[in-house]
Order: structure tokens, then C-alpha cells, then sequence
């Protein structure tokens, strides 16, 4: 007999598991309604929970299945669970499985950030380098007039020399 799919074994139990959240939800009166899947500090879908709550209604289901939420179809369509659930999140007013932790425009000020901060930082990367070619410079300059004072001092008389460089 061949093994069930995880797929297949967490849909069974998480259909009816749905109906009965989703139920739970109706009794409540409309003005005192609360998510009754369940969620993250920040308001999203608890998947891991989720599936240590399927475990409890079916032993045959490993906590790793919390993957198969995630998961998405070769052609990137969402494999069914995480549609389910993201049914009665939206209704309930929780994020879906898969939403960004940080909404888009908070992601977007600190991508620009991100790249103001690197621009500042070529900028001073590129003096430094410029400082040390500088510097590089202004020693071979020294090392070359010392060595045309030395002969000064050496022979007494000043030497005719071509430009330092």
C-alpha cells in the first residue's frame, strides 16, 4: 500500500478543523469578534501552530509538514493549504500564510537607506584611497630631497638637479 502524501494527510484533517474554526468565528457576536486561528504577535497566520494543532487531531501529521504550507506548485500557484487558510485569515483579518513580515513601504525607506549608506560609504572608500595615494606620493618627494641634502652636506656644494618628481 502505497504511503499517503503529507498533502493529502494534512487536508483531512485540516478541513474539518477549518469549518470548526470558521464556526467558532460566526457565534461570536460581530462587535466582539477575535481571530480564531491562530496568530503571530504581528497579526499574521500562525502556520507552526496550526500544525501542532492538526498533529493533536492526527498523529500521522510531523511538525516539518509546516513546509507544505509554504510550498508552492512548479508553476508557483499556492498547492491548496495555504489558500484555505488564507481564506479564513482574510476574513478574520490576520495576514495570509506568506505575507512579509515588514510591510512594502517600510521595506522601500529602508532600501533606500540601505543604498544611501553604501553610496556614503564608496564615497569614503574612495577619498581614503585617494588620501593614501597622496601620501604615497609626499614620501617619495621626502625620500628624494633628503637624499639631495645629504649630498649637500657631503660635498659642500649644491648639485644641479633635474625637477623632483
Amino acid at each position: 500500500m502505497a504511503k499517503p502524501k503529507p498533502v493529502d494527510v494534512i487536508m483531512s484533517a485540516l478541513e474539518p478543523f477549518l469549518d470548526e474554526l470558521s464556526d467558532q468565528w460566526d457565534s461570536q457576536p460581530e462587535s466582539q469578534r477575535r481571530p480564531t486561528l491562530p496568530q503571530t504577535i504581528d497579526g499574521k497566520v500562525n502556520v507552526t501552530e496550526i500544525v501542532r494543532l492538526l498533529q493533536r487531531r492526527n498523529p500521522a501529521i510531523k511538525m516539518n509538514y509546516v513546509q507544505y504550507f509554504h510550498r508552492k506548485t512548479p508553476q508557483g500557484a499556492s498547492n491548496g493549504l495555504a489558500t484555505l487558510v488564507n481564506i479564513i485569515a482574510e476574513l478574520q483579518g490576520l495576514k495570509p500564510i506568506g505575507a512579509r513580515a515588514v510591510d512594502a513601504e517600510a521595506f522601500d525607506r529602508l532600501t533606500a537607506r540601505l543604498e544611501s549608506v553604501q553610496a556614503q560609504a564608496n564615497k569614503k572608500t574612495q577619498a581614503a584611497v585617494d588620501r593614501e595615494y597622496l601620501i604615497a606620493q609626499l614620501r617619495q618627494e621626502n625620500d628624494s630631497l633628503r637624499a639631495q641634502l645629504r649630498m649637500i652636506e657631503e660635498t659642500g656644494m649644491p648639485m644641479r638637479m633635474r625637477e623632483v618628481r
